[in-house]
């Protein structure tokens, strides 16, 4: 692969009133992107043939005498020239409480498979606009911080990995443009000081993003081969998964964190923390049948900050609950398998550092 990235970014405000103002930005981006397909799956390069064995007695049986590169197209180049905007109306209501607005486009580039079907060998771009409307508020003489947001994303052309075409017991998934979804969702954050000692914060978030009405994922592939293997019981004959969830993508998420920090006259600093994060489930592809379940992970730390920041040091656990969980999975569409990946188990350390200046 290569790829050579040049881009040109600018920002202008302008202050409509004493309390609206409004700023926009843009980035020009040019990604010239390449690849050289060196092997197929088999490790042949480019045109390149291996024969096995005598031809009445084959090395490999059930297999050709003679297996040649499947390679179609050995090398791609593209360019991909886009501007990428953003809007954003800012109006304080006063000096603790503030509304804005924003509207921004996201780009991601397409890119190169290394697959035996000639059509999966390149995937496009793809696009999305973020609408989201918000405030941001301190209450109780800034006691109490609220900030919330209402958030709308469109997407097109959203890229996903699929099961090959054509596949052999050696291929990967491939990359396409699975097709257009949308996302619409709240965020709440909230952060309470009891007094100088002792404060908490919480968060939470509800994204309900899912794929378009008549988007399908690998149309017309119903093959066990494939790893989709719809059969119009549990998923659509079609492949048509319009309305379902997105894939690697929790509906729900929250935290909450529990602070205690202590001014010592010798100059130190003590401070501590108690957190806990939840997810819930991820489908693992368009189809939703496989998921991660949800988790919630539970960690602290305890901080010691010396005179003039010179000592810095750190007790942390992680996960101190011990929970047995799933941290990533995808699929080996030619398999029809999950991969599974475990999350780290309960682990402790402690970080020390001195700054001399």
């Amino acid at each position: 692969f290569e790829d050579e990235i040049m881009a040109l970014f600018f920002s202008g405000s302008y202050l409509i009133t004493d309390n609206l103002d409004a700023t926009f930005e843009g980035r020009v981006t040019q990604e010239e992107k390449s690849v050289f397909r060196h092997t197929d799956p088999f490790g042949l390069a480019f045109g390149q043939s291996i024969t096995y064995g005598p031809p009445d007695e084959p090395v490999f049986p059930g297999l050709a005498d003679t297996v040649s590169s499947s390679i179609a197209v050995p090398e791609d180049d593209e360019t991909f020239l886009y501007f990428t905007p953003r809007a954003i109306l800012n109006w304080s209501l006063n000096d603790d409480q503030m509304v804005y607005f924003s509207i921004a486009k996201g780009l991601k580039t397409g890119g190169f498979n290394n697959a035996e079907s000639e059509s999966q060998l390149v995937y496009d771009e793809a696009t999305n606009w973020t609408y989201e409307v918000g405030s941001k508020n301190k209450f109780f003489g800034s006691s109490l911080t609220l900030n919330g947001a209402l958030f709308y994303i469109d997407w097109t052309g959203l890229q996903g990995s699929i099961p090959p075409e054509a596949a052999t017991l050696s291929s990967s998934d491939v990359v396409t443009n699975i097709g257009d979804a949308t996302s619409v969702g709240i965020e709440l954050e909230a952060n309470y000081r009891f007094n100088r000692y002792f404060s908490v914060d919480v968060g939470l978030t509800y994204n309900d993003a899912t794929y378009d009405d008549g988007v399908k994922y690998s149309p017309g592939r119903s093959d066990a081969a494939t790893g989709v293997g719809c059969d119009g019981t549990v998923c659509n004959a079609d492949g048509d998964v319009g309305g379902n969830q997105l894939a690697r993508g929790s509906k729900q998420q929250a935290s909450i964190g529990l602070n205690a920090q202590k001014d010592f006259d010798s100059g130190w600093l003590l401070s501590g923390r108690l957190d806990a994060n939840y997810q819930s489930k991820q489908f693992l592809t368009p189809l939703n049948l496989g998921w991660a379940p949800e988790r919630i992970i539970t960690n602290m730390s305890i901080n010691a900050l010396g005179p003039n920041d010179h000592w810095n040091i750190s007790f942390w656990g992680k996960n101190i609950t011990d929970e047995n969980y799933p941290a990533s999975a995808f699929v080996i569409g030619v398999f029809n398998q999950y991969m599974v990946g475990m999350g780290a188990r309960r682990s402790f350390g402690a970080t020390i550092k001195y700054t001399y200046f």
